[in-house]
């Protein structure tokens, strides 16, 4: 009976050495430890050590020395690349932040709003910070990250309201000149009907003093009718020419409208 305790604490022992062995060894990928996966290994073995019986006191003290320094030796090294990560991560991280900085429209007092080409350079410098954290986003902290991440999507926010109230006023403005054009091609259309009126009525008073001369059987009173002729001729050239003014200016808001 002794026999069989000693094989079996010899045998866990040689079960627990080989886990220990897996962990030393195991969990890396293309050079990389997987840290997540040993510390999940780390706590299986600590069940193991706990569950397995019987085991020597030797065995148990020589194993669990030997398991504990690799996991202080894994320990440092996590911290250290975890250091050396972050340290790197901050030097992206405040390149990309400043480019994001440099991105941002100035609302506050004193600054005067952008203009489109303005606004074109801060687009430019917003999408360089975006390629930035794309690129770089595997060789930095989650904490950096996300920070450049809320920064972008705010300014690009930014951006699109600037934007967009650029192609309201546009729309808003093009809508008062197409109204303008209404009303001027409304109101140019009542004085060409009101020329037109007048300018008949005026060929209708110089057809009748035509016919006054033609028939007057006084010297005095042709002559006079010449004049009225005369002025009346004057008057028609002055309608005719605001007419075609007139004309003009419909055929310019008719173009305006389409």
């Amino acid at each position: 009976m002794a026999d069989n305790f000693l094989d079996k604490s010899k045998s866990n022992a040689h079960y627990i050495e080989f886990e220990i062995y897996n962990l030393e060894n195991g969990h890396w990928s293309f050079g990389e430890r997987i840290y997540k996966d040993f510390w999940n290994h780390v706590k299986e073995i600590n069940v193991v050590f706990k569950e397995t019986k019987p085991l020597s006191h030797d065995d148990r003290e020589r194993l669990w020395e030997k398991f504990s320094n690799i996991c202080n030796e894994v320990r440092v090294l996590q911290n250290r690349e975890s250091s050396d990560r972050k340290s790197k991560s901050e030097s992206y991280y405040e390149d990309i932040m400043e480019l994001i900085k440099s991105s941002r429209v100035n609302t506050f007092f004193g600054f005067d709003m952008p203009d489109i080409e303005e606004m074109k350079r801060l687009g430019r410098l917003l999408r360089e910070a975006g390629n930035k954290l794309s690129e770089n986003k595997h060789k930095m902290i989650a904490e950096h990250k996300q920070i450049c991440f809320n920064e972008i999507n705010e300014i690009r926010n930014q951006h699109d309201l600037w934007w967009e109230d650029l192609k309201r006023n546009k729309e808003n403005k093009k809508e008062n000149y197409k109204n303008n054009a209404r009303e001027n091609l409304e109101k140019n259309n009542e004085k060409l009907r009101k020329a037109t009126n007048a300018l008949e009525k005026l060929k209708e008073h110089r057809n009748k003093t035509q016919n006054d001369i033609d028939s007057a059987w006084n010297d005095n009173f042709r002559d006079r009718a010449y004049e009225w002729l005369s002025e009346t001729e004057e008057k028609i050239s002055d309608i005719e020419q605001y007419i075609e003014k007139i004309e003009d200016w419909i055929s310019e808001d008719e173009a305006k409208l389409n």
